[in-house]
């Protein structure tokens, strides 16, 4: 059984490459940086890239405003299909879709999948009274997922180069799947599924696979 650590602290990381079209969310010290904390982006909302300016990252946020970010204010994650219980909104270009555009949702709002039919495709959601099945490309999700006890988890993308404060490295690779064991309050403890070693990372820094 690997060394358990007692706390954490993000020492250094290297930024995965900013692309138009990416998945960001916003990193942990994002109000440290310009005007990041009055942008539209709010914690645990996955924003979308859609232009790059120099240090600047134009990014459009579920409710459908864009604003422009500094690169030490985001971090890039890894994007999944939405599935039962996620936080969705219309992706960009739903108007490609005519069941979607017949929908009864809207550019800038949110709503819960309540079910995901494996065999169609399509996201059933109810927005304003209405039941409605989406295709899944029709929509994405909105939100981050909380992490909860018992879920899998892998490393957001970027953010694979941690250390405790006494400078243990952390054993965990970017593609490697721990399970939570515990958690108080933001903080997991999780159990890395090849290597079985313990450790304590904050939900931030972990991405919800099922």
């Amino acid at each position: 059984m690997g060394k358990e650590t007692k706390s954490f602290d993000l020492i250094v990381y290297k930024k995965t490459k900013f692309i138009i079209g990416k998945s960001v969310i916003l990193s942990q010290n994002y109000k440290q940086f310009s005007d990041a904390s009055q942008g539209n982006l709010k914690e645990y909302d996955i924003g979308i890239i859609k232009d790059i300016l120099s240090q600047r990252i134009l990014v459009s946020s579920p409710d459908g405003g864009q604003w422009y970010y500094d690169t030490e204010a985001l971090n890039v994650i890894s994007i999944r299909e939405p599935t039962t219980g996620d936080i969705v909104c219309l992706v960009d270009s739903f108007a490609l879709t005519s069941e979607a555009e017949k929908g009864p949702l809207r550019k800038g709002e949110i709503t819960e999948v309540l079910h995901d039919d494996p065999k169609t495709k399509v996201l059933k959601v109810h927005v304003k009274g209405v039941s409605w099945g989406y295709p899944k490309s029709a929509l994405r999700l909105a939100k981050r997922r909380k992490i909860n006890v018992g879920d899998s988890v892998v490393l957001c993308p970027g953010m694979n180069n941690y250390n405790t404060k006494d400078l243990v490295q952390v054993n965990f690779a970017p593609n490697d799947v721990a399970i939570v064991i515990e958690k108080n309050g933001t903080i997991c403890k999780i159990s890395v599924v090849f290597s079985q070693e313990i450790c304590l990372l904050d939900e931030y820094y972990l991405e919800w696979i099922s």
